[in-house]
Parts: C-alpha cells; structure tokens; sequence
C-alpha cells in the first residue's frame, strides 16, 4: 500500500443513515424504514463525532475538520486531475449500496510522467488537463462504506461516476482535513 494512502472497510458506524439522508426517493423502502425508525439529533451528531474521532486516531493526531459534504458523481462526471493544498488529507466515504457499484472505481491517483512527480509542488506548472502527460498508479475500486483516507497533495481524481440518477450513482462523503 501507497504510505500516503489508507483503506478501511466498514468504516462507519451507521451507513444506512448516510446513505437514506442522501438519496432523493423518499418512497424507496429502504428509506421509508429507516425514517420510521428516526435517529435523534443528538446521536446523528455523536456518530459524525466518532467518525472523526476514528480519522484523528488512524493519523495519530488532532484534526480540523474544514469541509464535510456529500457528493453524488454520475456516469460521464467529469473529474479532471487535482491536488489540494488547502488542506492535509482528504476522507472519502462511499455510501451507495453494494449492488450498485459493483465493478466500480472511485479514486485514482497520479504521477505525472516526466517528472515522476505524484505530490503538488510549489511553482511546478503542470497541465492536468492533458491526461496524456499523466501515468495512473492506482485505482481504488468503490465499495460501501469504505474509507479511502489520502495525502490531499497527491495527483489524485474522483473517477468518472456511474449511474444516472441520484438513486444509482457513486454517492460519497467528502472531508477535507487539516493537522490541529
């Protein structure tokens, strides 16, 4: 494994929430169960907590917390190459369900292929909208309720989505992550 980059199955502990507060079909059984059985507030705040708790435990450290929001990619999104430098690391949680991302692939990470570069670097200009100048290293492939935890300097992509409603596509939750 990449030492900048860290996978962990069932990562949270409640995923169906996630994933029956993200979706737009109310009239999904699935969601129509799990809002009979309504999480209080308070313990919906307890669980984001504890999955913090779990990311500043697996980095060692105190983490800030700057941005938490749910994404939704559909098949053909366009996801060009990037690198934060806002930021420490990125957490991605996948939270569509298991059947609908079946050979499916979130994130890729990059190096750039005359310079062997894989980190953002202050005052190197590089095209990353010239796919060609790049070399895809690695691929990580979806699965619900993975954690796909990475440097956020790292030439990296969020993949091309899948699906073409909200209901069937690649759903995640994107943290952006600063050291405290």
């Amino acid at each position: 494994m990449h030492p900048h980059i860290f996978i962990i199955d069932n990562f949270l502990s409640a995923p169906i929430k996630n994933y029956t507060d993200f979706i737009e079909d109310k009239e999904n059984p699935i969601v129509e169960f799990f809002d009979s059985r309504r999480i209080p507030e308070h313990e919906l705040k307890r669980l984001e907590e504890q999955s913090y708790q779990k990311l500043s435990e697996i980095l060692g450290s105190r983490i800030e917390i700057i941005d938490n929001r749910d994404i939704s990619s559909t098949e053909n999104t366009d996801s060009p190459i990037c690198a934060h430098i806002q930021s420490d690391w990125i957490a991605l949680i996948y939270l569509q369900l298991p059947l609908s991302s079946l050979g499916e692939f979130g994130v890729s990470f990059y190096s750039h292929k005359e310079t062997g570069s894989e980190f953002y670097s202050e005052g190197k200009e590089l095209n990353t909208l010239d796919e060609s100048q790049w070399k895809e290293y690695s691929k990580i492939p979806v699965k619900y309720n993975r954690l796909v935890l990475f440097k956020s300097r790292l030439w990296h992509s969020y993949g091309n989505g899948f699906g073409d409603t909200l209901n069937n596509s690649m759903l995640y939750k994107k943290i952006i992550i600063r050291n405290g």
